[in-house]
């Protein structure tokens, strides 16, 4: 496994960058990085930037694991749940393609792990740099099924005392749990529909935070004379109202998929598929060239556009 980043820190503020899925190796994340030292300004030199990168183990797990039947099953849950239409099976492919990783128990285990020992490094490299548990500032950015992990993470250094991160015992609060197109209610909808039919079909559903028959919720730990202690008092969830990862599909929130956690700050973005352009130069052009007009979809699934959407918020949450 390899060893967490250290850094040594710049400021009082540390920052932790989660992806989803995808081919995501050291500098894969620079343009992000860069976007928001821009958006943070003067605030960027007191925050040092840190990224979680899992895909080694993404890739272990897709040559180590035989899910088709599985995946198969999630996909036709999805059309279903959509209303199995062809827009619905578009959707149930691509959230097919988010989650899938979470049908593998050791997968899962793995990037728990590795999140784990990015974040005691983290605390480790605040203590190095003169800054006890409460004067440290640590926020966590994170999207897609990268939301996920982050769920699940925190759930588990809250709860074990073993792992030296918990709010009450350790005093390792998080400033800001910032999380863009979550897809954790949509995992934890199929996780339990499907199980309660054919049981395994997400393994070890029983173990998953995110499936927690008391339902979804912000973790914390019991502290002195049981007083609640919150991992973070700014808990975001932002979704777009065309992203289907994020629980939307084409404007239409489905409460089956949108994460809405008590006490969290919820924020759902008016997302356009198609980019704004004067289609009648746009025609003309494609008359005169005989070619189809050249208008490229916007990725309602953006990482970069989430940011973008709300550098403003970011400015008052980071800075």
């Amino acid at each position: 496994m390899a060893d967490p980043i250290s850094k040594d820190w710049t400021g009082d503020h540390a920052v932790l960058l989660v992806h989803g899925i995808g081919n995501a190796t050291p500098g894969s994340y620079d343009w992000l990085v860069q976007d928001l030292e821009k958006i943070l300004g003067k605030s960027a030199a007191k925050t040092t930037m840190y990224e979680l990168y899992y895909d080694e183990y993404n890739d272990w797990l897709a040559g180590k694991t035989q899910l088709a039947s599985q995946i198969g099953a999630l996909v036709q849950w999805f059309k279903l749940k959509g209303g199995g239409d062809d827009v619905a099976g578009t959707a149930a492919e691509y959230g097919g393609d988010i989650i899938w990783p979470v049908l593998s128990v050791a997968g899962r285990e793995i990037v728990r792990t590795a999140f784990m020992a990015q974040l005691k490094q983290i605390v480790q490299d605040g203590i190095r740099g003169g800054l006890d548990g409460p004067e440290q500032k640590i926020s966590i950015i994170c999207h897609s099924l990268g939301c996920f992990h982050t769920y699940e993470v925190l759930h588990t250094i809250a709860n074990d005392p073993r792992h030296g991160l918990t709010p009450a015992t350790d005093g390792v609060r998080f400033a800001n749990v910032i999380m863009m197109a979550s897809p954790v209610q949509v995992i934890r909808s199929a996780a339990l529909d499907l199980n309660s039919h054919v049981a395994g079909i997400i393994p070890k559903c029983d173990a998953l935070a995110t499936a927690n028959p008391k339902g979804l919720s912000i973790p914390g730990q019991a502290g002195y004379k049981g007083k609640w202690v919150s991992s973070t008092d700014n808990f975001v969830a932002i979704a777009g109202d065309m992203d289907p990862v994020g629980g939307h599909l084409l404007g239409k929130k489905m409460p089956w998929g949108y994460m809405n956690l008590p006490g969290q700050r919820s924020i759902i973005d008016q997302q356009q598929i198609l980019p704004k352009v004067d289609f009648i130069s746009t025609l003309k052009s494609s008359l005169r060239s005989g070619a189809p007009p050249d208008i490229k979809p916007n990725d309602p699934h953006s990482w970069g556009a989430y940011v973008d959407r709300h550098a403003t918020d970011l400015v008052q949450w980071l800075g």
